[in-house]
């Protein structure tokens, strides 16, 4: 896939990428985890760097002014610290989903629309689906996927070829995805006129 196919100067165990093999181990590490320890830790976390990383906080809180100037500061900043613990909730979901079994989650995951999934089978047609950019993503595709008889993504590879090979393995165990990159776009088509159906993030 384009993962493989990019070019790198160095081989993926370089010293260069040495960093970013840290992280993928501490990742690693942290997907042991239970997942409602999960969801606490995140939370602690979310937390704190909503009060360290203030720049970016900052920048949350004048979108949420200029887009919602209805609300108060106090609403703003509590909203702010929301999307932060969201935000690293979401990470801690995602290496779940990328390491450890997401049986459980399928088979008490309800998919509101199936039906429409359905007509599009009976009919020969692909399907495109269409999702925000959550933080969520990688932990509902799995959740999704297993609804789908061939389901497929669209992605855009990380510029750090070790964490794109994190993430891409991770996404791909799953029921067979098939993943495309947003410049493989004919053969998305194909896969999509084949019966195929892709989510997409905007």
């Amino acid at each position: 896939m384009a993962s493989g196919k990019r070019n790198r100067k160095h081989s993926l165990w370089h010293p260069s990428y040495w960093p970013a093999w840290t992280l993928v181990c501490l990742l690693w590490l942290l997907s042991f985890l239970p997942m409602r320890l999960k969801q606490r830790f995140g939370r602690w976390l979310g937390k704190l760097l909503s009060r360290k990383m203030r720049s970016r906080a900052r920048v949350a809180d004048a979108n949420l002014a200029a887009c919602m100037p209805e609300l108060d500061q106090a609403t703003r900043s509590q909203l702010v610290e929301d999307a932060f613990v969201a935000s690293a909730r979401g990470v801690l979901e995602s290496v779940h989903a990328w390491w450890r079994d997401m049986t459980p989650y399928c088979e008490s995951a309800s998919v509101q629309g199936t039906e429409h999934l359905e007509e599009a089978k009976r009919r020969g047609k692909g399907v495109l689906l269409i999702g925000g950019h959550y933080s969520i993503f990688d932990f509902a595709l799995p959740l999704i996927a297993c609804k789908l008889e061939k389901p497929g993504y669209m992605y855009r590879p990380n510029n750090n070829p070790v964490i794109d090979r994190m993430i891409e393995r991770g996404r791909r165990r799953h029921f067979g995805i098939r993943p495309f990159t947003k410049r493989q776009i004919r053969p998305m088509l194909s896969f999509l006129k084949e019966g195929g159906a892709g989510l997409v993030r905007l």
